[in-house]
């Protein structure tokens, strides 16, 4: 009996490392894209924090342009000015941070939702299959049973066939014998001679009765039905049905089943071809329906 290996744990975790390795290589990518980004706005920042203060000191304050507003309240608008600017540039970059964040979440929690489903469907199809291939082993060894017990049969039937021959003709010659103790009743050798042999006669009939009834034992003892088989054999085509990568299977169990039906015109070597092909078709549903 063939079993399909049962590494679904196996499976699950090889899924989960080789996403993980893709995703984290891209996280990783991402990452560093990202904090090649903030480094480039804090330098930006101090850059512009810096010259800053040096413009307003020379093209503002220091400016011979006539303004009805002194220097310091020039510095208290810009100020507020400046200062509402960079905090609401600060408010942005804030917001921009929580949302980039808020979606590398999102993204690690779909990829992680993704590769569960992915190694929980690859379980789901790896007990399938082992449903299908437990049952195609039970179905073998209980259609080849029901096959090896008519062939026997075949060969038990005959040779009850011959006892029964031997009992009749043995009943042939009681009524010949018996005949002739009838005709000749006045010899008395005669008589004593053919009582002999009704008694001889008698004992070997009573011998192949006895041969033939313990054949009708072994005969009754050797019958196989084949309910396991049929149970199997529909079980496994309601299971199958519209999977495409299973009809060679189920045609191949048609044909297994149709050969054990005629059993007594079948050699012992076709039913063997038979199996042994349904075997490596069962082997080979299981690698096709799991890599799909």
């Amino acid at each position: 009996m063939y079993f399909a290996p049962d590494y679904s744990l196996s499976e699950r975790k090889g899924v989960k490392m080789k996403s993980n390795q893709s995703y984290s290589r891209e996280v990783t990518h991402n990452d560093e894209n990202w904090g090649m980004k903030i480094f480039l706005i804090i330098i930006a920042f101090a850059i512009v924090s810096f010259i800053v203060p040096i413009a307003l000191e020379y093209f503002v304050f220091r400016n011979n342009i006539y303004s009805a507003l002194s220097n310091g309240e020039w510095g208290s608008f810009l100020g507020s000015f400046l200062g509402g600017i960079i905090g609401g540039v600060g408010t942005l970059t804030a917001v921009f941070i929580t949302t980039k964040e808020t979606r590398k979440i999102q993204r690690e929690t779909a990829n992680s939702l993704e590769v569960d489903r992915k190694a929980r469907r690859m379980g789901e199809k790896k007990e399938f299959v082992n449903q299908i291939v437990k049952l195609i082993g039970e179905y073998i060894a209980d259609i080849s049973a029901y096959f090896y017990a008519n062939r026997l049969l075949e060969r038990l039937e005959n040779d009850k066939s011959k006892l029964i021959q031997k009992i009749n003709c043995v009943d042939t010659n009681l009524m010949e014998a018996h005949s002739d103790m009838e005709s000749n009743a006045e010899n008395a050798t005669f008589i004593l001679s053919n009582s002999c042999t009704i008694e001889k006669l008698n004992v070997k009939k009573a011998r192949l009765i006895m041969d033939k009834e313990d054949k009708d034992r072994e005969i009754e003892n050797t019958r196989k039905d084949r309910l396991i088989a049929n149970k199997c054999l529909f079980t496994i085509k309601i299971m199958l049905k519209d999977i495409n990568c299973a009809s060679e299977l189920i045609t191949q169990l048609d044909t297994v089943h149709n050969l054990a039906a005629s059993a007594y015109s079948q050699s012992i070597k076709s039913i063997e071809t038979a199996t042994n092909k349904l075997i490596d078709l069962a082997a080979k549903f299981n690698c096709d329906y799991i890599n799909e």
